[in-house]
């Protein structure tokens, strides 16, 4: 498989990304899904821009070339690609979700916020969007407003450790300690090896001075990420 997928990306190369051989738009557009698998987004990109050309309501190839241009942390050139997306076809939460993301990168929370809201509109169990809203807040120091979204990422996904562990936080900032823990203690349950998870564990057990249980999430950091097991260390013992 491996070998298969080398010979197509080196014919592919030899033709060129935008090689005259093309004659559709879906020619195009397996080229480019080629050198994605290739992992070569640019290359990826300019093969979907000429599906595009060829027939410019192409959903799939504007929606992959926005996810080329994430991966190449072009989020102003991404979300204009996921607007023609939607512009389409409103009704997309994938990418109502992936504009959200690019637009926090850009530091526009309130459209970011906005577009969560639309991709959830568009798909109501949708976990990451409630999630990523969640972040948000956080970012804007609305934790109240986090805390909700949190829980409804949860009820969306029960077995979202993320989620949990960032409801830990916010019931953490909203003075709720015994809250927080008990989040903790859920995301770890979930995923045992969520090192972050433990971590706030281990703090949340340090500032209610139980030690021992302390130093056990600490033990079990210590196989997880060393850097946080001497962090948590220096929370128990300041």
């Amino acid at each position: 498989m491996k070998l298969a997928l080398e010979l197509a990306f080196a014919a592919a190369v030899a033709a060129g990304p935008v090689c005259a051989q093309l004659q559709t738009a879906e020619d195009a557009y397996d080229e480019g899904i080629q050198f994605e698998i290739a992992k070569r987004p640019d290359l990826a990109l300019e093969a979907y821009k000429k599906a595009i050309r060829l027939k410019p309501q192409y959903l799939d190839a504007l929606f992959n070339s926005a996810q080329m241009l994430d991966k190449m942390n072009r989020s102003a050139d991404a979300a204009e690609y996921y607007r023609k997306v939607i512009k389409i076809r409103p009704q997309h939460p994938e990418a109502q979700f992936k504009l959200g993301i690019a637009y926090r990168r850009l530091g526009q929370d309130m459209d970011a916020l906005s577009s969560f809201e639309k991709a959830i509109k568009a798909k109501p169990d949708y976990a990451r969007a409630y999630y990523e809203m969640g972040v948000t807040y956080d970012n804007r120091m609305r934790h109240r407003d986090a805390l909700e979204s949190y829980k409804k990422a949860i009820k969306a996904n029960p077995e979202y450790a993320e989620a949990y562990n960032n409801l830990g936080m916010c019931f953490a900032n909203l003075r709720k300690p015994n809250d927080a823990l008990e989040s903790y203690q859920t995301a770890v349950q979930v995923n045992p090896n969520y090192a972050f998870a433990r971590y706030n564990l281990g703090g949340a057990y340090a500032m209610m001075e139980r030690e021992s249980d302390a130093l056990e999430q600490h033990r079990i950091l210590k196989t997880l990420d060393e850097n946080l097991a001497i962090k948590l260390y220096n929370l128990i013992y300041p």
